[in-house]
């Protein structure tokens, strides 16, 4: 299974300013029953079309085609879920403190670097100060002032 996922990473991650991906965060949680755990993966997408191109895609359909007719007999203590969010662009925000970038600070996002004329990514990370970023409505842009 680590080998699918592995693939599937490293695509997304090759070509992540064509086909949509931002970035991710991995976590290993531990669940309540007593002996399992659970890997969790966070991604982050552009939009719902680059998630759906990608769940359609080749390295996609080659890790379920391998869950679904190998893993589930082989492997029956293997499960797999995902979650979709769709928010509307300028609705969410991450606030961090002393730690490293994890969930939406962790993603990249392409900018055009007029000086190189291409695109390159930068990070999310913005250092929250002074008075118009007291409040959440205002960080997030959506205060009846902004």
């Amino acid at each position: 299974m680590g080998k699918y996922f592995g693939d599937m990473w490293r695509d997304l991650a090759k070509n992540r300013q064509t086909n949509g991906f931002l970035g991710k965060t991995s976590t290993l949680m531990s669940t309540d029953e007593d002996c399992s755990n659970t890997m969790c993966w966070l991604s982050y997408w552009k939009d719902m079309e680059s998630l759906q191109a990608f769940a359609n895609g080749p390295v996609h359909k080659k890790g379920l085609v391998w869950y679904m007719k190998t893993a589930l007999k082989e492997y029956p203590g293997i499960g797999i879920m995902h979650e979709t969010y769709h928010i509307p662009k300028g609705h969410w925000e991450t606030i961090m403190f002393n730690m490293r970038p994890f969930g939406l600070t962790a993603t990249q996002h392409f900018v055009d670097d007029k000086d190189a004329g291409e695109k390159r990514p930068v990070s999310a990370v913005i250092e929250a100060k002074g008075k118009t970023w007291d409040k959440m409505r205002d960080r997030m842009g959506t205060s009846d002032s902004a």
